[in-house]
């Protein structure tokens, strides 16, 4: 079996970050690997930026074809979301043989935007490396092992990524001594206002680099996520990796990433797809607090929920069953 996987893999971000870490593992697996479209092989890997001309080409070769959803964009995301989902739209809908999902949420979201269709699928969550994103290894120094120590890593965007955490934090000094709330990642200007008002405890870290996150993660108590209808959250998958409850809101996939024991989600009304509405801070507040009351228990089951669920090879076993599939292959 010979896997195309055509996307340009030179630009940072999370699909190539993705493709890599697929591309490698199928190689150790005995999968050969192309990335050029123009050689011989048995299926194309496409994620939703792919050119439709090029796949045009493919079904003239008669290639099949797998493609790789995640979310979509939604309404609240952007007035013109009708438009930026055209592609995506007519790639599910006119040329892919198979999809994988990322998450039942993301196959709702692609249903409730797209329709559905008879196209065979498979779920398959990503994967973390599971050596590197341990519980086990260097920690940063900063962080006081007497501290209840939170911590958050995104690309801040939007009020809703970051105010519902910043004021959760308030909530929780009132209740809880030596708390302290690590925040890293860039803040985009629209949001920056939340960073000028100075809070006891909390430190914006700025971006940091993706190999030194584990060992902040290690260093910290509780991951605390506030993004409403995540559609598979990478940092969310690494945190559990690091053995680090999540503390969040019960909305997109994360029901299906934490379980029952792996942290504490907080209810949310919204569904969030038409407007972004922040998630309650209180009751984020009260989601820490429950996690802190029984902490070893949570970290222990947070770092098996990664073994179980979320591992490269469990993930890179899951896209082979997908291609054979695909294939018709037993």
């Amino acid at each position: 079996m010979k896997i195309c996987i055509p996307n340009k893999l030179n630009d940072i971000g999370g699909p190539s970050i993705f493709a890599r870490k697929l591309a490698k593992g199928l190689i150790e697996k005995g999968i050969e690997i192309t990335y050029d479209i123009n050689d011989e092989f048995d299926i194309a890997l496409i994620l939703v930026s792919y050119s439709i001309k090029e796949l045009r080409k493919l079904k003239k070769r008669n290639k099949k074809i797998v493609l790789r959803l995640d979310g979509v964009m939604t309404k609240a995301c952007s007035w013109k979301y009708w438009f930026d989902n055209l592609k995506p739209r007519i790639i599910f809908k006119k040329y892919a043989d198979y999809v994988i999902y990322q998450s039942e949420y993301s196959k709702y979201l692609v249903n409730n935007y797209f329709g559905e269709n008879d196209t065979p699928y498979k779920l398959i969550y990503n994967g973390v490396d599971l050596n590197k994103f341990s519980n086990v290894g260097e920690r940063i120094k900063k962080f006081n092992k007497n501290d209840l120590n939170l911590f958050t890593v995104s690309s801040f965007r939007r009020e809703q990524q970051l105010k519902p955490m910043i004021e959760a934090y308030k909530i929780l000094k009132r209740r809880i001594n030596n708390i302290k709330f690590y925040i890293a990642g860039p803040i985009s200007d629209d949001i920056n206002y939340l960073k000028e008002k100075k809070v006891a405890g909390l430190s914006f870290l700025g971006k940091v680099d993706n190999k030194s996150i584990p060992k902040y993660s290690r260093a910290a108590d509780i991951f605390v996520f506030s993004t409403l209808n995540p559609p598979c959250p990478n940092a969310v998958i690494e945190a559990l990796g690091c053995g680090l409850p999540i503390a969040g809101y019960e909305t997109g996939a994360m029901e299906e990433l934490v379980g029952e024991n792996a942290g504490v989600l907080a209810s949310n009304s919204y569904d969030n797809l038409d407007k972004f509405i922040n998630g309650d801070p209180k009751l984020l507040a009260d989601a820490i607090e429950n996690i802190y009351k029984n902490l070893g228990y949570y970290k222990k089951q947070a770092r098996l929920r990664a073994e179980e669920k979320f591992s490269i090879d469990f993930m890179v076993d899951k896209y082979i069953d997908a291609f054979k599939e695909t294939l018709g292959l037993d």
